[in-house]
């Protein structure tokens, strides 16, 4: 406290130097702000999950983060206009760059993003289920404006060993359950297309069917690989069909449904614990599931006179953008895949045990 106290008096003592004896000090004139550089989310609700901002000569972009910093997945890529003058609020409409936002499956699909510079803070809107909500961020303390732009460089041109680390397919999917947000019964008066201003945003759900019962089919705005094709029903269908089904929902993808009349997206947890026994819908390995060689088997009955019904499996890699597909079924029981982090299970089921629920079936999986 000496310390700070005959610092205090020194810079006193300068001031009434250099200006006098009036009672007035003179203010400073305002700099205009430098919003190149690094920026962090300072208003969000979890330490390990927020969203952050690089501005670099004309662009901006800002990435989705999570485990504390080890997974960044962009959200926003578009322009920036530097302010000219010290007035605040500074604002500037960014254009998104679609040519990067487009392949991004957690990116935002809006042509343009207002952005807002007030009191050292840079903030816009996302709006998420109708509900829209002001994200503001602080820059980063940062060195030279130099340091500045190598870190941007470091980003857009690095090695493919890191980028691959960096954005790897488990990563990604990852970070997109932290999107995910939980609806209530929704009528189905038509298709439903998934998106950041949609009732339904992107996520991992497990879609649950409250009325009627039929296909739900649709179509994906980007992983194509994906497909939608799915059977269910309500609780109690005479069909058999599963009530509820996995599904891993990305922005612009759109769902169709027939002769189903209520709906609810029920949210999966951001963390899960891996199973090594699967129900229907989309599965992650990595996630749902450990990387491994895996025998199959099951805790349902299988009819032997349809040796062409059970269970169907494929298994989506992102990374070589291949598919494999698998049956097993009565006549076809012998069964081992092998699973890789980051890929995708689809796994559906012919239910053949007429008066058994398909929500209780499960494929298990057996170390091999």
């Amino acid at each position: 406290m000496k310390k700070l106290t005959i610092i205090t008096f020194c810079l006193t003592l300068l001031i009434t130097l250099f200006t006098g004896c009036s009672s007035t000090l003179k203010t400073t004139e305002k700099q205009m702000p430098d919003l190149i550089g690094e920026w962090k989310q300072s208003n969000s609700k979890s330490e390990d999950s927020y969203q952050a901002a690089t501005i670099s000569g004309d662009m901006i972009e800002i990435y989705w983060v999570s485990d504390n910093g080890d997974t960044k997945s962009l959200y926003w890529a578009g322009s920036f206009i530097a302010p000219t003058t010290a007035d605040e609020p500074f604002t500037w409409d960014s254009k998104n760059d679609h040519s990067k936002t487009d392949s991004a499956m957690l990116a935002s699909s809006d042509d343009t993003k207002t952005m807002t510079y007030q009191n050292e803070v840079l903030s816009y809107e996302v709006s998420v289920m109708g509900t829209t909500t002001k994200v503001k961020l602080q820059k980063e303390p940062s060195g030279s404006t130099e340091d500045t732009q190598n870190k941007v460089q470091k980003v857009e041109n690095t090695t493919e060993d890191k980028s691959e680390e960096k954005y790897a397919p488990l990563d990604i999917l990852n970070q997109l359950a932290t999107l995910s947000t939980q609806t209530e019964e929704l009528y189905v008066t038509g298709d439903i297309v998934i998106g950041e201003n949609e009732e339904v945003t992107p996520g991992i759900y497990d879609l649950e069917i409250t009325g009627g019962s039929g296909n739900i089919l649709g179509d994906r705005s980007s992983v194509s690989s994906l497909f939608i094709n799915w059977v269910g029903g309500a609780k109690g269908n005479t069909g058999g069909y599963p009530s509820k089904i996995r599904m891993i929902l990305f922005e612009g993808d759109t769902l169709e449904f027939s002769d189903i009349s209520k709906v609810k997206f029920n949210a999966v947890p951001e963390k899960v614990e891996p199973s090594n026994e699967l129900g229907i819908g989309e599965f992650i390995v990595g996630r749902d599931i450990m990387p491994g060689d895996y025998k199959l088997s099951t805790n349902v009955k299988l009819n032997p006179e349809f040796d062409n019904l059970g269970w169907s499996i494929t298994i989506y890699n992102d990374e070589n953008g291949e598919s494999r597909d698998q049956m097993y079924t009565a006549t076809n029981d012998d069964v081992v895949v092998s699973l890789k982090e980051g890929e995708v299970i689809s796994i559906s089921y012919d239910n053949t045990d007429h008066g058994s629920s398909s929500d209780d079936a499960k494929l298990i999986f057996a170390k091999f």
